[in-house]
């Protein structure tokens, strides 16, 4: 969570990012709406039951 806000307030990103995380970052949420970037879940396409509790994270900034 650090690291991606770190990322985002530091201007390392332009208008999408997508994060791999290994649980569902619920304080991040409002960290990600105070910031004006919204934020949806990616359903995992690739079947690999490794990655069953991978939570791929689309973060976009509003008005992009």
């Amino acid at each position: 969570m650090v690291e991606i806000l770190r990322m985002l307030d530091g201007g390392e990103v332009d208008a999408v990012l997508v994060a791999h995380l290994d649980r569902e970052p619920i304080f991040l949420y409002p960290e990600l709406d105070d910031r004006g970037w919204a934020h949806e879940i990616i359903a995992s396409a690739c079947g690999d039951p490794a990655s069953a509790d991978e939570v791929m994270l689309r973060i976009v900034r509003l008005g992009a």
